[in-house]
């Protein structure tokens, strides 16, 4: 009767933990194109915390890079050698909400120019994919 009653007791507590562990970053993947734009031209910028690009992950390579996404659809990149702009897009296509960036004109960008899929967000990040490759934005 204990041995059932403590094994009772330890699944309880495990669950609870499980819980609160889950309730310590909340995340959302359900956001519209104009919640999105919002959320990224309401901060001065945000760096790259992570990027992973056909397997390998390069973050290292752009992590000192922060992004300011102007409400004009134009977006500022500095913390390099020089101060870059591209242009960007949040849309919805298809039900899912996308973010297209385009730097054709610098080709240390160039592998930012596509169209990211929106995954999730915290209070701090922005999480995209794109066939595998993986953008994380953090908030400065």
């Amino acid at each position: 009767m204990k041995r059932t009653l403590y094994s009772w007791l330890a699944s309880v507590g495990l669950m609870l933990l499980v819980a609160a562990c889950e309730r310590d970053v909340p995340a959302s993947n359900n956001i519209s194109a104009s919640q999105l734009a919002s959320t990224m031209t309401q901060h001065s910028g945000w760096r790259v915390a992570e990027f992973r690009e056909g397997g390998q992950n390069k973050t290292a390579q752009f992590n000192q890079l922060v992004f300011s996404f102007g409400a004009g659809g134009v977006v500022q990149v500095s913390g390099g050698a020089v101060p870059y702009q591209g242009t960007y897009l949040v849309f919805t296509d298809d039900g899912k909400t996308e973010l297209a960036m385009n730097f054709n004109q610098h080709a240390f960008l160039q592998e930012f120019t596509d169209d990211w899929y929106f995954i999730s967000q915290t209070n701090n990040e922005l999480r995209f994919e794109d066939q595998g490759d993986i953008l994380v934005f953090r908030k400065q």
